[in-house]
């Protein structure tokens, strides 16, 4: 079963998967995801990163209480911070904002992080990926 089939029954009519908009926000209306479990390392590095190339990868967002929480990005974003901080970014950050229905769950915000963080490099990402990803199918009611 693919990660979209879990998603939600029809992927063309679930609202989650209506595309999603380029949108500029200001970094305090973001906050962090408490189900994104992937370490934050090397920010030193990235910070450096980003302030010789800008943003390559725009975060990406939902609607969240007034707020946008953050869905993928977790690292950038936590460098994006420090340098906003230290006046050396600017405080709008591009980001890609998903349009989640108001009563989504929490096992589906799960896998559209381990979606957005599927590029991670080490067999011990992916593996703690797929254990969340099969305690989530535990779940479901088939």
């Amino acid at each position: 079963m693919a990660l979209v089939e879990l998603m939600g029954d029809n992927p063309t009519e679930n609202r989650i998967y209506k595309r999603p908009k380029f949108v500029l926000l200001d970094i305090d209306d973001i906050i962090p995801n408490e189900l994104n479990d992937a370490p934050i390392n090397n920010i030193e590095e990235l910070m450096e990163s980003l302030k010789e190339d800008g943003l390559m990868k725009p975060l990406e967002v939902y609607n969240y209480y007034g707020k946008y929480k953050l869905i993928g990005g977790e690292r950038r974003y936590t460098a994006l911070k420090k340098l906003i901080d230290n006046n050396e970014f600017e405080p709008e950050v591009m980001c890609l904002l998903y349009n989640f229905p108001e009563n989504i769950d929490s096992d589906t915000i799960k896998m559209a992080i381990i979606q957005s963080n599927a590029q991670r490099p080490s067999k011990e990402h992916i593996l703690q990926d797929t254990k969340s990803l099969l305690a989530i199918y535990d779940n479901l009611e088939i």
